[in-house]
């Protein structure tokens, strides 16, 4: 009652525009209280996780560092643009299993060229970061379901800076990830200063001003997509025709561009073993090779533009498919190129018009005359045509757009099919008819 009647608890019967009553009151409350959050944490775990988290500020530190590890996660194994990793959603991540295979994909929402769902593939690492980030921001995420002036409440990357105030989505990444950089010491040394130099031919003044030896490494969201295209050509575990469908880009010049470098690093790896190398690449060679002297000298059923056309020119075989040596001689001049997918393969190379990104069945029979499909890329069209044919039989109303892009890829596996003489019942859409009853 003393501490009322002097004014000292004031707070109790007045408001304060600023909080600084608020503040008071939540501070006497502290003083109160009969435990320390210290104790209270030690009776649940005799090994707390974060021992050294023993106040709010030193939470949001952490916090602020899982959140940026979880965000570099996405943008390193993806090659994800800024603004695309911005739109990642809890459920943005998914499996799929083809062939025995799992492949796992990121799904977000892409603006370059007018705003679309689409898919990109990545690493598993990056299914623990949504997890995490979509565990950290739950209760967040039910706040903001009743914020009217939020357009969406399905974001992931949200931070709150007091209780007082609703969570904020997350948009000065530069900044974080510059203080993630600076927080872990990532020092640029001379090996790191010369590789920079290496693997960026076409910006060596902008690796002279931002890259200092000794101080930290200038981190940056684009560095991500960058370095993934680097890597991934430099390790020969891509190409630029595949760079260009993860990458979402329209010319594959573009993806040749983000490879910029690749070579230059792969011939100093080369040093290391060039004798091993020279062996990989002469494989290579060779497979391909084998590749087409099968296709144009056996009696295999071959499907596809190119492949029919190499069917009618068995009998009277044109010089650049009339030996091996010849072959192989022009798969090294690179005037022959096989390209392989789980659907088809392609000869087009860099020509390619890359239709099938957008759906497989435009490979079938590519306009660009390319596509050659064989014996165990029918039975995927097989596969596939099972797999879309009960899709639609339990799905009847579907959109018009997702039964376009179904209805194109059942059509094109009959047609494979068909080449191959595979048994198969050719599907037909069920019609609903509704019929009013005139008044």
């Amino acid at each position: 009652m003393k501490k009322i009647e002097d004014g000292i608890w004031n707070f109790l019967n007045s408001t304060s525009v600023d909080g600084s009553k608020n503040h008071a009151k939540a501070a006497e409350i502290n003083k109160a209280m009969p435990y320390k959050a210290s104790v209270i944490l030690a009776k649940y775990s005799l090994k707390p996780p974060f021992k050294d988290i023993k106040t709010a500020a030193k939470w949001k530190k952490l916090y602020g560092r899982i959140t940026t590890a979880c965000y570099i996660c996405c943008g390193a194994f993806s090659g994800m643009r800024d603004s695309e990793l911005s739109a990642l959603r809890p459920d943005s991540y998914f499996c799929d299993e083809i062939n025995g295979h799992t492949f796992h994909f990121l799904q977000s929402r892409t603006f370059k060229f007018g705003e679309k769902n689409t898919t990109w593939v990545t690493s598993p690492i990056t299914e623990k970061a949504i997890e995490l980030m979509k565990f950290f921001t739950h209760y967040w995420r039910k706040e903001l379901k009743g914020d009217i002036s939020i357009e969406e409440n399905n974001y992931l990357w949200l931070n709150r800076t007091a209780r007082s105030k609703i969570p904020v989505i997350i948009t000065k990444w530069p900044e974080r990830l510059q203080l993630f950089s600076e927080t872990y010491n990532t020092i640029i040394t001379k090996e790191d200063y010369f590789e920079a130099i290496r693997s960026n031919p076409n910006a060596l003044d902008k690796v002279r001003e931002i890259c200092v030896v000794g101080e930290s490494w200038p981190l940056k969201p684009h560095q991500f997509r960058r370095s993934l295209a680097l890597y991934t050509t430099r390790h020969r575990l891509g190409n630029s025709s595949a760079l260009k469908q993860q990458y979402k880009h329209v010319y594959l010049q573009m993806a040749d561009w983000y490879s910029v470098g690749s070579i230059a690093n792969r011939l100093n790896d080369l040093e290391i073993d060039s004798d091993f190398q020279q062996l990989l690449e002469k494989t290579a060679l060779e497979e391909t090779t084998n590749k087409f002297f099968d296709m144009t000298n056996s009696k295999s059923p071959l499907s596809g533009s190119h492949g029919k056309a190499i069917m009618r020119m068995r009998e009277d075989i044109p010089h650049i498919y009339s030996s091996w040596d010849v072959i192989y001689d022009a798969v090294k001049k690179g005037t022959l190129t096989l390209h392989g997918t789980l659907h088809s393969y392609c000869k087009n190379g860099y020509d390619c018009d890359m239709d099938g990104v957008v759906n497989p069945a435009f490979c079938v029979d590519c306009k660009g005359g390319g596509s050659i499909i064989d014996q165990t890329q029918a039975k995927y069209w097989q596969e596939k045509h099972s797999q879309l044919t009960i899709f639609l039989q339990n799905q009847v109303d579907v959109s018009p757009s997702i039964y376009a892009h179904c209805i194109t890829q059942i059509r094109a596996a009959e047609s494979v099919m068909k080449d191959f003489e595979m048994t198969f019942e050719k599907y037909e859409h069920p019609i609903e008819i509704t019929q009013h009853e005139q008044k």
